[in-house]
């Protein structure tokens, strides 16, 4: 975040302003890592809702097991 804003705060002229296209893709490229965590995220999220998801079926697994015991 720290780069960003010096770039931000830097004007560019004519001198820099390869430098300036350099930053900006920079930038562009840090968004789409940050995009790519947050998919990520969300995907781990859905893999532990999946799992807890199947714990609940080994719970009533186990349930279904205990009655056949009683029976």
């Amino acid at each position: 975040l720290q780069e960003i804003k010096l770039f931000v705060q830097r004007a560019p002229s004519a001198s820099n302003i390869q430098d300036y296209l350099f930053g900006v893709c920079h930038i562009q490229c840090y968004l789409s890592e940050l995009w790519h965590i947050q998919y990520y995220s969300s995907e781990i999220r859905h893999i532990q809702y999946y799992l807890s998801e199947i714990w609940h079926i080994q719970y009533y697994l186990s349930d279904t097991r205990h009655i056949q015991y009683y029976l």
